[in-house]
């Protein structure tokens, strides 16, 4: 279980900001179409529907089709926690690096 979760913590997908801004941000209300899933986040939607599929076949979306449209939801709500607890990370990691750099120069 733990080698599952190491793995897709260090898939590249996750990395990528589109696939990050649609998971942990645009999806957090619940249900969206990749219409509006692009729009949200100002990406192309085969861009969006690339990276959805990779989330959706490592099992973190859920999906549904009505007629042509395909609708995604985050498939555990506990990845909206994940995706808040990695920006922190994140924003923490540049800041002390933008901090080393300052006292370098």
């Amino acid at each position: 279980m733990f080698r599952e979760a190491e793995e897709i913590v260090s898939t590249q997908e996750l990395s990528q900001p589109v696939a990050y801004e649609a998971k942990g941000l645009a999806l957090r209300e619940g249900e969206r179409s990749v219409t509006d899933l692009a729009e949200a986040i100002g990406a192309t939607q085969p861009l969006v529907s690339q990276h959805l599929a990779v989330l959706r076949n490592q099992g973190l979306l859920r999906n549904r089709r009505n007629g042509n449209e395909v609708y995604y939801s985050i498939a555990y709500q506990k990845m909206i926690q994940v995706c808040d607890l990695l920006r922190e990370v994140l924003f923490e990691h540049l800041s002390s690096h933008e901090e080393l750099s300052r006292r370098k120069t």
